[in-house]
């Protein structure tokens, strides 16, 4: 049984072929795009608990694709990745929504650690509210 669903977004073929291959090991489903407009009909049309995306080559368009996500109406999570240069892109994105972003280069350990935290977030956001039924108690 898959541990969450994970959209990854990386133009560098190799990157995302060893994140894939990664995360897969780590028991989660994977969809790789090399580009970010290939994605939003995945989030349209499939359930997704993680959106993990590359801002390094192309930041504006990763604030683009945060935009169109609307992380923060959605019950999905985004990690961004960005460069050393890129911190202010990283700020932007966290105020669109996203759970939060990995400086590269980073460690698996550092994804990993971050993947599992937004996952609990989603999965929170998906979790049904049970009302609770109050009695009038009478002393």
């Amino acid at each position: 049984m898959s541990k969450g669903t994970i959209v990854l977004v990386e133009n560098a073929d190799e990157v995302r072929e060893i994140l894939e291959i990664m995360l897969r090991h780590e028991g989660y489903t994977v969809y790789s795009f090399s580009e970010h407009r290939d994605v939003l009909s995945m989030a349209r049309n499939f359930v997704i608990d993680l959106f993990l995306i590359d801002m390094v080559q192309r930041p504006c368009e990763g604030i683009a694709l945060l935009e169109d996500l609307k992380i923060k109406e959605n019950l999905y999570e985004a990690i961004m990745v960005v460069g050393k240069n890129e911190v202010e892109s990283a700020y932007i994105a966290v105020k669109l929504g996203a759970f939060g972003y990995l400086t590269k280069p980073f460690s698996f350990e550092e994804l990993k650690t971050m993947v599992e935290s937004a996952l609990e977030r989603a999965i929170s956001k998906k979790q049904p509210v049970i009302p609770v039924a109050v009695k009038n108690i009478s002393v």
